[in-house]
């Protein structure tokens, strides 16, 4: 893996847990409580299914968190935000020629 692919995964990570809790905050914040609910269901559904699967997109990409854990936690941030989130995230990495 290069550092180019490492940059990548971490950008795209932290800009989901970012937009995560600005769309959180903002659906609290303005009386959109059913968006926040939503939002937190499906990120602990994502975490109960990527913690039982051991899905870790950072282990398969050859990145060692320090805790197995960590890995399916920041997978599941990624798969809650849905298909079309992991499909843009999947073709910034082929552009990097390393996926």
């Amino acid at each position: 893996m290069t550092m180019v692919t490492l940059i990548v995964v971490l950008a795209v990570t932290v800009e989901a847990l970012v937009e995560y809790g600005k769309t959180w905050f903002t659906s609290i914040t303005q009386g959109g409580w059913k968006t926040a609910v939503i939002q937190t269901g499906a990120l602990a559904v994502s975490v109960l299914l990527c913690i039982a699967t051991e899905a870790d997109m950072f282990q398969i990409l050859g990145i060692s968190l320090g805790n197995p854990l960590l890995g399916s936690v920041f997978t599941a941030l990624l798969t809650a935000r849905g298909s079309n989130y992991m499909a843009d995230f999947l073709t910034r990495l082929t552009k990097t020629g390393n996926v």
